[in-house]
């Protein structure tokens, strides 16, 4: 059932239509059925990651510029004639006065439909006057989400002198979020989205008898990254956006590999905003010296970015590999070949170590270090990576990954 009642967005292919500043290409796709505005503001009425924002364009930008128009030149409402509550009659009035005093939206920007400067200027002054914000706490930004398109199809409405029909009440079912930080890819992939993993994921779990006692589960899977690459900032952007509409359900973050800093930053960070977490688990997370990483080298433990909280966790991990990876030509503070990747306990997370004693493959793998020759020379040092130290991290990961998909599976049953 669609959630946008006004014409300007129920009808607005016929609006792009009709409009000269859409262009005859965009014109065309609408004709053909290839591009539907209709229902791109509807996803960004009801779907989280379809917000409006910079630097998008296109013809739904130029429908949202012209209900802010709209609502600026909209006439005074009152009690009577709309039959609200005099306060509510007061707000709407006065969102009408602050956008009057608030940017026009430039010329460029409405001809070219694009989500410039002034269009964020003017949307932030929509936001504040309406005081829509991701949470109560949150500080009000410039982004047309579902709160705001939602707001701007019901104050539409009242310009046309229409009284709002009754709403459903939001649902209450719980509504989860799995994220995943996968560690395994192309240098490429590094910070991108991994779209195979949430297909797996969602085939997995969100399945008719899960649909009927929770909401849609929202998977958020990425490649783990560093620096710039790092996805930490957009997915705690979606997590935000998720529990403000949907504020029950379980939060489950999972990594393995390259994909361990991702995961304990994104950790910290929503632990930060208040967020509660469910279950973090990082199978063999990968840190590095060279950022900073490593808090103590013996035994090693891994600086984690931030505190994190979190009703459960698991840090599976083992320090055979890294440690097999000593070279002594060009030493640094730790004896360890730069770029080696490290692995360790990870503070508030409980440690699980995979060693040669409790594991076979890394008893194996400590056999064959006993075996070969020049164990400990430089020389050795390519083989010792390909023949140790990757196996004993590929085992880890493998140790890892299934203890968090045991918690994960009970964790999100119907």
């Amino acid at each position: 059932m669609p959630v946008l009642q006004h014409d300007l967005f129920t009808n607005a292919n016929q609006y792009c239509l009709d409009d000269p500043a859409v262009d005859e290409a965009t014109k065309r796709q609408i004709r053909a059925g290839q591009l539907n505005v209709t229902g791109r503001l509807e996803q960004a009425a009801t779907s989280d990651p379809h917000h409006i924002t910079a630097p998008q364009s296109g013809p739904h930008v130029r429908i949202v510029h012209r209900a802010l128009i709209r609502l600026r030149n909209a006439k005074p409402i009152s009690a009577s004639e709309s039959g609200l509550p005099p306060s509510e009659c007061d707000a709407f009035n006065r969102m009408v006065a602050e956008l009057r005093r608030g940017p026009v939206i430039s010329d460029q920007e409405l001809r070219s439909g694009t989500y410039g400067p002034s269009t964020q200027g003017l949307v932030f002054t929509y936001k504040k006057a309406r005081d829509i914000r991701r949470t109560p706490g949150s500080p009000v930004d410039n982004i047309v989400g579902i709160q705001t398109t939602k707001s701007l199809d019901a104050d539409l409405l009242l310009t046309d002198r229409r009284a709002l029909p009754p709403r459903p009440e939001p649902s209450r079912r719980p509504r989860d979020i799995f994220i995943k930080f996968s560690g395994f890819g192309q240098p490429a992939q590094e910070g991108q989205p991994d779209p195979t993993t949430e297909r797996m994921f969602r085939t997995t779990f969100d399945t008719p008898a899960y649909r009927k006692t929770h909401g849609e589960l929202a998977v958020i899977t990425f490649f783990g990254g560093r620096q710039n690459l790092d996805p930490t900032a957009r997915v705690v952007r979606q997590v935000q956006l998720i529990r403000s509409a949907a504020p029950d359900g379980i939060t489950v973050i999972t990594a393995f590999s390259a994909g361990g800093f991702s995961a304990a930053n994104t950790a910290a960070r929503l632990t930060e905003l208040g967020i509660p977490l469910h279950f973090v688990g990082i199978a063999d997370g990968a840190f590095f010296a060279e950022h900073g990483d490593i808090a103590n080298p013996d035994p090693t433990q891994i600086r984690l970015p931030g505190h994190v909280k979190t009703q459960a966790a698991l840090n599976v991990f083992q320090t055979f590999g890294h440690r097999t990876l000593k070279k002594a030509s060009v030493p640094n503070q730790h004896g360890i070949a730069p770029g080696t990747e490290w692995h360790g306990a990870l503070t508030g997370l409980s440690p699980r170590e995979i060693t040669p004693a409790n594991n076979a493959v890394l008893a194996g793998l400590a056999a064959l270090r006993q075996r070969m020759p020049l164990a400990d020379s430089d020389s050795t040092l390519m083989v010792r990576k390909k023949t140790l130290a990757d196996p004993a991290h590929i085992e880890a990961v493998r140790v890892g990954e299934f203890e968090n998909d045991r918690i994960v599976r009970r964790l999100f049953v119907p």
